[in-house]
């Protein structure tokens, strides 16, 4: 941020952009328009949006005729598969619970697999209910990788633990607003916490009685604070539709049809996060 204010840019924050602008007589991009009616005009526009919620949410429908883009294309893509996240703070550094700058990554059921990881997985993604308490978990604790943490905050540490999580858990439990979940969406967060805290006890048993706070998070959780689609990690799925010419060609070049519209970031080519 300091970089961009220093080239005399500006960064906002909470500023939604609702549209991207067009003008018709000189067919290419022009500013955005954002949730507040206020509009900021530029000579392009890089996305890091990603491509689903640039051409179906902020491109108009008018540009994409006009372009000929078959938006089909992208319609039929799936998101990638999201993730359930603990952030746990704990009380004391990181020497103290031997967390180490390192990842794990837990394969507890992997022999009642024929240690087939795939397989595994796709029984958790059938039935977490019954599968989460020995799926593939991986922990890693970010403040004994980072020097300058135990500077910063003396006294804590914390580790962050995942595993990977469908969006098609949730649409059971009916409509979610962020903020007032619905009674079955909670309990489904505290019984992955209680999964998380135990994974931990299990490598850094040093860390029981010493949690400080966590937070669960979920593939809803991603896609209200990430606009992720479907609360994907990894932007879209990589099926093979997704790498066809015409849909890499129309929807995943950093330079994209539309003049003066450029993508970053997961959509431009590969996929990532």
């Amino acid at each position: 941020i300091p970089t961009i204010e220093k080239a005399g840019g500006r960064v906002l924050c909470k500023a939604t952009v609702t549209e991207i602008l067009y003008d018709t007589t000189a067919k290419k991009v022009t500013g955005v328009r954002l949730q507040n009616g206020d509009e900021i005009f530029a000579p392009l526009i890089i996305s890091d949006v990603g491509a689903t919620n640039t051409f179906l949410k902020l491109v108009s429908k008018e540009v994409i005729d006009e372009h000929h883009l078959n938006l089909s294309q992208l319609e039929s893509l799936r998101a990638s598969n999201g993730h359930m996240t603990a952030f746990i703070s704990l009380d004391a550094p990181s020497e103290t619970f031997g967390l180490r700058p390192a990842n794990i990554h837990s394969f507890l059921d992997l022999p009642n697999f024929n240690f087939d990881i795939s397989e595994m997985q796709r029984a958790l993604y059938r039935d977490p209910a019954a599968y989460k308490e020995k799926c593939l978990i991986t922990l890693t604790s970010p403040s004994a990788k980072d020097p300058e943490y135990a500077k910063m905050f003396p006294n804590s540490s914390n580790v962050l633990l995942l595993a990977e999580g469908k969006y098609e858990w949730f649409a059971a439990m009916g409509p979610q607003l962020h903020g007032s979940r619905t009674d079955d969406y909670l309990k489904f967060k505290k019984d992955w916490e209680n999964v998380f805290l135990e994974r931990l006890y299990r490598y850094f048993p040093k860390t029981r009685g010493h949690v400080r706070k966590i937070e669960i998070g979920t593939p809803l959780t991603t896609e209200h604070f990430l606009a992720a689609d479907q609360g994907g990690s990894y932007g879209l799925e990589w099926t093979r539709d997704r790498f066809k010419l015409e849909t890499l060609r129309d929807f995943f070049h950093p330079v994209t049809a539309v003049d003066g519209l450029y993508l970053t970031g997961e959509a431009s080519l590969f996929g990532g996060f």
